[in-house]
């Protein structure tokens, strides 16, 4: 049995076929009952992507599901800053340490095993040990 959520690509590419079926058949559910077997998957499966299928034709629910997403995002965003706002600065606080506020001197410690590193996506494995 398939799961709804994570659905062959067959039945995705067949929610167009259930539309086409539609007109020969009394019900949607008809026409899913009857394409089904045919593609090999459970009626069920196939009437859930079906119904994701005819509301992504729906302009005014896609637009209303982007701005949720959008505002979703935004809020984790806002969540993440509130909860990390504390360490975001650590380098500000304290000066007696001497903390870079900087990630440059790392940068240059590792540089000599970035240029050895660098576009060699065809190296041989003797040459990536040699490394």
């Amino acid at each position: 049995m398939m799961h709804p959520k994570i659905p062959s690509r067959s039945t995705r590419a067949r929610c167009p076929v259930v539309e086409e079926a539609r007109a020969q058949h009394p019900s949607d559910w008809a026409a899913i009952l009857a394409i089904a077997p045919k593609i090999g998957c459970n009626p069920e499966t196939l009437r859930a992507w079906y119904r994701k299928h005819q509301d992504m034709q729906n302009p005014t629910l896609v637009a209303k599901q982007a701005q949720d997403a959008r505002i979703k995002a935004r809020r984790s965003a806002y969540l993440s800053l509130k909860r990390n706002l504390d360490y975001l600065f650590t380098f500000e606080a304290p000066p007696e340490l001497g903390m870079c506020n900087t990630t440059n001197l790392l940068d240059g410690c590792f540089a000599d095993l970035k240029r050895k590193l660098g576009c060699h996506h065809g190296m041989k494995r003797e040459n990536k040990l040699r490394l």
